[in-house]
C-alpha cells in the first residue's frame, strides 16, 4: 500500500513508463489513505505539480463525519476536495438505502445518514462534480439503488430507493 508522497511518484511512473500516449486528463489518481478510509482526500495528490491535469478520485461514506446537518457535510466535501473540485470524481459515495429510508433533501435530518444525503449532494452539484454511488446495483449490502430480477434475456431491473435515486440525480444536477 502506497501513502503520501509515494503516490504520485508511483502513479507518474507508471503512466509516463507505460502509457506514454495516454493524456493526463483520462487518468484517474487515487486519494490519499485516512483513518477514515480509502481515497478520503484529494488535496494532497492534487497539490502535487506533477500530477497536474490528471483526475482525482475521492470517496466519502457516512462514516467519515458525525455531522447531523446538511451544512455540516457541505463543509466535509469542501475540506476533503480543497481547491480541487473541477478534477475530483466521487467514486464511491452512498448511505444505506434499504428498510424503506426516505432522504427527501429538504427539513432538518434527523441522523448521520439523512444529513449525510442532503449534504454530499448539494456540494458535489454545487461544484459541478462527477460521482458514482456505492453501489448501483448490487446484493444483499442495503446500499444499492437498483436491484436486478429475472433470469436469461428476461431480466428486470427495479428502482429500490425512489428518494436515494432523486438526491443521485440531484448531485449531477439533473
Amino acid at each position: 500500500m502506497h501513502r503520501g508522497p509515494e503516490i504520485p511518484r508511483g502513479v507518474r511512473t507508471v503512466v509516463h513508463a507505460l502509457f506514454p500516449n495516454v493524456p493526463r486528463a483520462r487518468v484517474l489518481v487515487a486519494g490519499v489513505v485516512t483513518g477514515n478510509g480509502w481515497d478520503a482526500d484529494v488535496t494532497q495528490v492534487g497539490a502535487d505539480s506533477r500530477l497536474n491535469g490528471t483526475l482525482l478520485n475521492l470517496h466519502v461514506y457516512p462514516s467519515n463525519s458525525s455531522s447531523l446537518t446538511a451544512a455540516g457535510w457541505e463543509q466535509v466535501i469542501k475540506q476533503k476536495v480543497g481547491a480541487y473540485s473541477s478534477r475530483t470524481v466521487a467514486t464511491e459515495w452512498g448511505a444505506p438505502l434499504s428498510g424503506g429510508v426516505v432522504y427527501s433533501g429538504t427539513g432538518t435530518p434527523t441522523d448521520v445518514n439523512a444529513a449525510y444525503m442532503m449534504g454530499v449532494p448539494n456540494q458535489f452539484r454545487a461544484y459541478l462534480m462527477g460521482g458514482c454511488l456505492w453501489a448501483g446495483l448490487e446484493g444483499t449490502n442495503g446500499m444499492s439503488v437498483a436491484k436486478i430480477s429475472g433470469a436469461g434475456s428476461t431480466l428486470t431491473l427495479t428502482v429500490t430507493n425512489a428518494s436515494g435515486l432523486a438526491r443521485l440525480q440531484y448531485s449531477w444536477g439533473l
